[in-house]
C-alpha cells in the first residue's frame, strides 16, 4: 500500500478506498453522502475518516472501470481484473 510512496503513508488501505467507491457507485452518492455514510458506520475506524476530497483522490487513483453484464461484472484496477458477482 505504501511502498514507493513518497510523502506521507496512507492510513486507509486501497481495498477500504475500493469498497467506498462500490458503495458511492452502487447507491448513487456524491463524495460528500458517501463521506457522511462512512464516518455514521464507522465508529471504529482509527483516527478520521477519509474526507470528500481524500475518497475522491484516493477512487480516482485506483482507477476503478466497473462493466456490468446481467449477472456479473468486471472490476478493473491497477493490480488486475476481479470478477464481480
Amino acid at each position: 500500500m505504501n511502498k514507493n510512496k513518497k510523502g506521507k503513508p496512507f492510513t486507509f488501505a486501497d481495498s477500504f478506498i475500493l469498497v467506498i467507491g462500490y458503495i458511492r457507485y452502487s447507491f448513487h452518492l456524491p463524495y460528500r453522502q458517501t463521506e457522511g455514510i462512512i464516518k455514521a458506520t464507522g465508529k471504529s475506524l482509527p483516527g478520521n475518516p477519509p474526507s470528500y476530497g481524500h475518497i475522491c483522490k484516493r477512487i480516482n487513483k485506483l482507477n476503478i472501470d466497473i462493466n456490468r453484464d446481467r449477472t456479473e461484472g468486471v472490476v478493473s484496477t491497477k493490480k488486475g481484473n476481479k470478477l464481480v458477482r
